[in-house]
């Protein structure tokens, strides 16, 4: 991911995290990671004004405040890689970080940039649809090769977060999901049958 990218992603993680338990240990290092290392006192006082602003937001203003913030920090963020190239690992680890703690960094790129439960669930419902689809195509295909067919199935998996770190429409990471979801059951169907007449 080139920094651009990243600086992206962080900003949207930070957005994302600045109204959960993260968010007392992910300001400092934060600060001292702005600060090279020292807690910067500008860094930390911008995270609280975000985490503020964040928590005053009212269910309309919400997604604005969002967007506007991990813009920001987005800008921020991209000026510190500039500037010190030396701190992409560290970005990256916080990044990573993040979305690790959150669980699923799906949930979290969608909830900061896409507006939410909503956008969620259209992509969820589009992997469903594409499983059925999966699952169809998968009674009436023989490939010469079912594990290689298999595995082009299981890359498949990554068409809808690509598309989340692209920033693409809502609609176009539906149709992504909808190739993941087909990707996956095609890949359970050729693997198993693979077992099963192997094994």
């Amino acid at each position: 991911m080139d920094r651009s990218g990243l600086a992206l992603l962080a900003g949207d993680a930070l957005v994302a995290s600045a109204t959960t338990s993260l968010w007392v240990d992910l300001r400092l290092e934060l600060a001292a990671l702005f600060g090279s290392g020292t807690p910067d006192w500008i860094t930390l006082r911008r995270l609280d004004a975000t985490q503020a602003e964040l928590c005053a937001a009212t269910r309309g203003t919400l997604r604005r405040a969002r967007i506007t913030l991990a813009t920001e920090w987005s800008v921020r963020f991209k000026d510190l890689l500039t500037e010190h190239p030396g701190v992409e690992i560290d970005v990256t680890n916080i990044v990573a970080g993040i979305l690790a703690r959150t669980r699923n960094s799906s949930v979290v790129v969608a909830r900061a940039s896409l507006g939410g439960a909503g956008a969620w669930g259209a992509i969820l419902a589009g992997e469903g649809a594409g499983a059925v689809v999966g699952g169809f195509v998968g009674l009436w295909i023989r490939p010469g090769r079912p594990l290689v067919a298999a595995l082009i199935g299981r890359i498949a998996l990554l068409a809808p977060l690509i598309l989340l770190i692209l920033r693409a429409p809502v609609l176009v990471i539906v149709a992504g999901g909808c190739l993941a979801g087909a990707g996956s059951e095609l890949f359970a169907t050729f693997w198993s049958s693979t077992v099963q007449r192997l094994v």
